[in-house]
């Protein structure tokens, strides 16, 4: 076996976050140097009306009036310019901080160790690439926390300039940052919790839409539109109440702090018109000192804001290192042996749980020789499907050995191992697409002529013909414009179109008829050779022909041997023989 390569730490989505941002280096500089700039002129605006009033209007020069009339008319106007280049920055980096948390956590998912990602509900891990996603890189990088930046910025020179026009006031409208950061501190936790409860009910939400609309076909059937409506009205309750929860955690912040603001405003005011009555100060500094506090306190509210939207932010940030990590199936390895043969399979002494206290697998030990066929029977949940599963690589064995051509499945290249076997499963997933892209998938290039010669095999040939579209026909949402049979059948002909060395059938001719049955097992019988088949079945007529049969009982090896050496023993797979009626 092959020595095991160091693991590296799994992804985190601080680190991802941090990665992408290094990425827009010169974004962040041309940002920041905008940001300097708006900064500047919100600054500099101010005191064009206070010369206006102390001196331009005093000494009734009209080229001064005039020269500053322009600049309080122009230097808004360069500042929204600015502002709008910044915002664009701002977008593109948030989105480009989106778009690489999506890819690294749908690539992450893809190749995880499918035993965990089957933990997590498909309509968790979609809310997740999808919104979780977007929550940090579009609403908190480039809605709270580069705006924060630009606000601090914009706070510095807002103090900097109060201080020089009057002092004393400053040091009253100061009094707003540290009553500010106790607010945003107290109010952080409690906006992280409810934040937390909101997504999971979103989760749960989207989770439960999913299942009731994948299953309406079930839900009708069963009569459960009240009772599906009572449940989603239920979730709409719920989400309603934490969604309230929400709004109250973050806008109480606001709230208390306007509310600080516009007392300090007040009494800054109050005080700056007795130091104008005095003579301390004079008019234009006091209507000065009036833009900035207002836009100082608007600084002040963005920066709390990005402190308490935080929170949404780590919430969003732990359910995707939650995704992130989900241990990865295992890479690389060595190729498989170069041959146009069929390999050999064997499993020695395997055992495989999968967690609940029970073994599916236990102790099971077989051989499949090069080009035979192989049948698995025995009672449902015994193990069989288990056998293919494990074979293919998506779970692990806690104990045992199983080889291909010699060679341990642990040592070899999973993805090499699966390009020469074809699986048709029990539960048949199809893509919305036309009959002849499930056919070729995932994507191969395949020629009509082979296309059309693997559905004459799987019996799909006349049917695609009478198709309006013909092979350019959709088959909806998971195949639901097919029947059973007809997803059967597609998805026989896709295993027989990649040609493989190993074929792997699981019930995949359950939904069809007799007659139907009948001219696959032919044409299965025809591809035997050059490649193995291990079949696992109910029907038993699927595998009568088989050169060795292997029956399971919960989960352990009791039978095996010929069909006709097992129904001469008569045990288990006799008694199942004779229950089908076959016997003539």
């Amino acid at each position: 076996m092959t020595p095991a390569s160091p693991k590296s730490a799994p992804p985190t989505t601080r680190r991802l976050v941090a990665a992408e941002l290094a990425q827009h280096g010169w974004r962040l500089v041309a940002l920041v140097l905008l940001m300097l700039a708006v900064t500047a002129l919100n600054v500099f605006a101010p005191l064009l009306y206070r010369r206006l009033i102390d001196s331009a209007i005093p000494s009734g020069s009209l080229g001064q009036i005039a020269a500053l009339t322009v600049g309080m008319v122009l230097a808004p106007l360069v500042g929204l310019a600015l502002s709008g280049w910044q915002n664009y920055y701002r977008a593109a980096i948030g989105e480009a901080v989106t778009s690489r948390l999506r890819q690294r956590v749908f690539e992450h998912v893809l190749r995880a160790e499918l035993a965990d990602v089957e933990r997590v509900p498909s309509a968790e891990v979609v809310y997740r690439l999808t919104r979780a996603c977007g929550q940090i890189g579009t609403v908190y990088i480039s809605d709270k926390l580069l705006p924060l930046v630009s606000s601090a910025l914009l706070l510095a020179g807002y103090v900097a300039v109060m201080l020089a026009v009057c002092w004393p006031l400053a040091l009253i409208a100061a009094v707003a940052v540290p009553l500010s950061t106790l607010l945003a501190r107290w109010l952080r936790r409690y906006a992280y919790a409810v934040d937390a409860r909101y997504g999971q009910v979103l989760e749960s939400g989207q989770r439960q839409a999913q299942e009731v609309f994948t299953g309406l076909r079930t839900v009708r059937a069963a009569n459960g539109a009240d009772y599906e409506t009572g449940r989603w009205r239920a979730w709409l309750a719920e989400h309603a109440a934490v969604y309230r929860r929400s709004y109250v955690a973050h806008y109480a912040h606001l709230f208390l702090s306007d509310f600080v603001n516009n007392l300090l405003t007040g009494l800054a005011f109050g005080v700056g018109a007795l130091l104008v009555v005095s003579g301390r100060i004079s008019l234009g500094s006091l209507v000065a000192f009036g833009f900035y506090v207002p836009g100082a306190y608007a600084a002040l509210r963005v920066i709390f804001q990005g402190q308490v939207g935080l929170g949404e932010a780590r919430a969003a940030a732990e359910k995707l290192d939650a995704l992130l990590a989900l241990p990865l199936e295992r890479a690389g390895g060595d190729p498989l042996p170069v041959a146009a043969s069929a390999p050999k399979i064997e499993f020695r002494d395997v055992a495989f749980s999968y967690g609940r206290g029970d073994f599916r697998v236990r102790n099971l030990s077989f051989v499949a020789q090069p080009g035979q066929l192989v049948g698995i029977v025995g009672a449902t949940g015994g193990g069989k499907s288990t056998v293919l599963d494990l074979l293919l690589g998506f779970y692990r064995p806690q104990a045992g050995a199983i080889e291909v051509d010699g060679r341990d499945l642990r040592d070899l290249s999973l993805a090499a191992l699966r390009q020469v076997t074809s699986l048709v499963p029990q539960d048949i997933f199809l893509w919305d697409a036309s009959l002849s892209d499930n056919l070729r998938y995932p994507a191969r290039e395949a020629p009509s002529a082979a296309l059309e010669a693997a559905a004459q095999l799987a019996q799909l040939h006349d049917f695609a013909l009478s198709l309006p579209d013909g092979y350019a026909t959709r088959v909806g949402e998971r195949g639901q414009a097919l029947s059973g049979g007809e997803r059967q059948r597609l998805a026989l002909g896709r295993a027989f179109l990649q040609q493989p060395r190993l074929l792997l059938l699981d019930e995949a001719t359950s939904a069809l008829d007799a007659l139907t049955e009948a001219q696959l097992r032919a044409a299965i019988e025809r591809l035997r050779p050059g490649r193995t088949t291990v079949v696992v079945a109910h029907r038993l007529s699927t595998i009568m022909q088989a050169d060795l049969l292997l029956v399971l009982d919960h989960g352990q090896l009791v039978e095996t041997g010929t069909p006709a050496e097992l129904i001469a023993l008569g045990g288990v797979f006799s008694q199942l023989y004779r229950a089908q009626q076959l016997t003539t």
